[in-house]
């Protein structure tokens, strides 16, 4: 997908837009209490989603799905998010949240930013919002973590290839 981008008009595109907020819209966590205690190693999986972007004036909003699962791997394979049992897991975390952009031009030329740039909507949740919103999605599960009585799970930092 990334080859049929016009870098022009993506860097034009980029040059109108601010963040404005990230909102927090929900938080689920829950701790598996019949998780057994001795010590083992866990794995984690991560799954998320930038959802479809939506339009309101000046500013586009883009709804972000985040959630980690720990888990022992009895399998040793990589397991799909959705595969893990639940008896094999130890917590998870589900984290909604909404991203918030302004565009920098006149109203007139903001009535359908949406459709003007459908193309580069997709790119820019793919390059951009997810390393916004990494930041608070780190804070979040490790505060998450240590109050379910665990130790705090920090992230690693989100890397991107420069394109």
């Amino acid at each position: 997908m990334e080859n049929n981008i016009n870098e022009e008009k993506y860097s034009e595109f980029i040059s109108m837009l601010e963040l404005k907020k990230i909102d927090l819209e929900s938080i689920i966590a829950n701790k598996n209490v019949e998780f057994p205690s001795k010590k083992q190693p866990l794995d984690i999986a991560i799954e998320n989603e930038v959802e479809k972007a939506k339009q309101k004036d000046e500013e586009i909003i883009m709804p972000v799905l985040f959630r980690v699962k720990a888990f022992t791997n009895k399998s040793n394979k990589d397991l799909d998010y959705k595969e893990i049992p639940e008896q094999d897991t130890l917590f998870t975390i589900e984290l909604r949240l909404s991203v918030s952009y302004f565009f920098d031009i006149s109203e007139a030329n903001a009535k359908d930013i949406i459709s003007q740039y459908t193309d580069i909507l997709e790119l820019f949740a793919e390059r951009n919002v997810y390393l916004n919103v990494w930041p608070y999605i780190r804070a979040n599960v490790s505060d998450l973590t240590s109050k379910m009585g665990l130790p705090p799970l920090v992230l690693p930092l989100k890397k991107t290839r420069f394109l």
